[in-house]
């Protein structure tokens, strides 16, 4: 049994998640289906809309010239995502970020964000956009994992002793 434990305790120790506690609309925003657009033949494409409800329009952002100088430039609030079958997703081009830029990995379709925000999954594989700087890509745990609030983010393999002591 102290084998098992060790490779149990390992297998968790080496968990590269963090229990996370997100605010709706803040740290991320589910994605909901607005309408499907038909692509070549039988192929089917969704549009969902996973911006924050409150999205402005516009933004003012500074940001350093080439030649050093502080600037203002107005950027859009939201941009649009295409994720391709292999659940990669990429910016299709606006004055936000330019075509081609990572947006994250979902499910097949295409995606409105909110800017600063990318595409990832929740506990249960549906589509979510997460704040620059949360979620899955940042070593946390995705929104609705049960064991995030109860157990610290990292589940206990059966057969543990951590097991036995939490299931006696």
């Amino acid at each position: 049994m102290i084998k098992l434990a060790f490779l149990t305790t390992l297998a968790v120790v080496a968990l590269p998640t963090y229990a996370a506690e997100y605010v709706l609309g803040r740290d991320y925003q589910p994605c909901e289906e607005k309408f499907t657009l038909a692509v070549s033949g039988s192929d089917v494409s969704k549009r969902w809309d996973c911006s924050i409800p409150t999205t402005k329009a516009t933004y003012s952002e500074v940001y350093t010239a080439d030649n050093g100088s502080q600037m203002v430039r107005e950027i859009g609030g939201k941009f649009l995502v295409e994720c391709s079958q292999s659940r990669v997703c990429s910016s299709v081009g606006s004055e936000t970020y330019e075509r081609g830029f990572f947006a994250g990995n979902g499910p097949w379709g295409e995606y409105v964000l909110t800017y600063r925000f990318y595409i990832d999954e929740d506990y249960n594989g549906n589509a979510v956009a997460y704040a620059a700087g949360r979620g899955p890509k940042f070593k946390e745990d995705p929104v609705g994992n049960p064991w995030a609030s109860e157990k610290g983010g990292a589940p206990v393999a059966p057969g543990g002793e951590a097991w036995d002591a939490e299931n006696e």
